[in-house]
């Protein structure tokens, strides 16, 4: 297992990130008197902060049982990193005072970073995974961990659940999961293919530049 220390101009980057991203929508805010993308930063970065809180927290838990909590709570925030892709079909919202370039800098600038806080959130955790079982049971983790995190996408975007329906309507969700409409099963499939087409070289250029540094 890597030992992982995210270094401190890493967090510092995160956070000049997020505070440029909350910038921009406060922006668009201002300079049109609208707002439909207030979310993005409330709640949405807030959500993608948490799975890679958790990781963090889950690599110092020793108990078994207390790491089954917090691995479970970490998968179910996971999806809010990448599903703040699907928010450009809010484009169509785009004002005349505004141009739509903005907003696509805007929704990309949040979406960038979503997804790099989620895929350092699953490389905390396959990095343990992989300490524990081995590298290839890692991998296996990761790819089904994506493919997972695309099912909640969906589960998000289509059927417009949210992470805290897992508790309030726990059977809606499983039979939205099982009974997926076939015309929307290559969003499931396409998201799945591209988180995992993506994290590949986020994964090799974050253990090339650590073994560099040790």
């Amino acid at each position: 297992m890597v030992s992982w220390v995210i270094a401190r101009s890493t967090w510092w980057s995160l956070l000049f990130a997020s505070a440029v991203a909350t910038l921009m929508v406060l922006f668009r805010l201002g300079y049109t008197g609208a707002r439909p993308y207030y979310w993005l930063v409330l709640p949405n970065l807030v959500l993608a902060w948490i799975p890679l809180l958790l990781a963090l927290l889950l690599r110092r838990l020793q108990r078994p049982v207390a790491q089954i909590a917090v691995g479970a709570a970490w998968l179910l925030f996971l999806p809010n990193a990448p599903y703040i892709l699907t928010d450009f079909v809010h484009l169509t919202w785009v004002p005349a005072l505004i141009t739509v370039h903005y907003d696509i800098a805007m929704i990309g600038a949040v979406a960038v970073l979503a997804l790099y806080l989620g895929f350092l959130a699953m490389a905390l955790v396959q990095d343990l995974v992989a300490g524990r079982f081995g590298g290839r049971v890692g991998w296996l983790f990761a790819c089904a961990g994506w493919g997972l995190v695309s099912l909640g996408v969906y589960l998000g975007r289509i059927p417009r659940f949210n992470s805290w329906d897992i508790v309030r309507v726990p059977w809606r969700i499983v039979e939205a999961a099982l009974f997926i409409p076939r015309g929307e099963i290559p969003m499931v499939v396409g998201f799945t293919l591209a988180l995992i087409a993506l994290y590949l070289p986020f994964w090799s250029m974050l253990r090339g530049g650590r073994s560099q540094g040790t």
